[in-house]
């Protein structure tokens, strides 16, 4: 990542977005901490398709029981697949058309819609 970030600071852009392109690395994307997306939330503007991909590519298995804390964990990565839909490229109907099957497959789960409405605003009135 610290090789990406020099992309960033030099503006090469191009270079520093083939490291979203790579295949995928489960260790970096299940840690909410991580700096991968502090750096790829640089990149939204300039490549808001490819950035978006990387990011649904980041959401884990949503049609399982599980902790809340992986409920969180999933809720933070929808919560940036929104961000670019609805705050950087404007489309709304296509963050509903993503975010209504999510919502729907998991109405049963109480703690799974608690904390996905805690963490994405509009998620109660999907």
């Amino acid at each position: 990542i610290q090789a990406v970030k020099i992309y960033l600071y030099r503006k090469e852009y191009e270079k520093a977005l083939r490291y979203f392109k790579s295949p995928y690395r489960s260790t970096y994307y299940y840690s909410g901490q991580s700096e991968v997306f502090s750096v790829a939330k640089e990149l939204e503007v300039l490549y808001p398709e490819q950035i978006l991909e990387f990011y649904k590519s980041s959401v884990g298995n949503l049609n399982v029981s599980t902790s809340r804390k992986i409920y969180t964990q999933n809720a933070v990565a929808v919560m940036r697949v929104r961000r670019v839909l609805v705050d950087i490229m404007k489309r709304i109907d296509e963050w509903k058309k993503y975010a209504v099957p999510i919502k729907s497959n998991n109405i049963n789960r109480p703690a799974f819609q608690d904390e996905f409405s805690r963490v994405i605003p509009d998620w109660r009135s999907l």
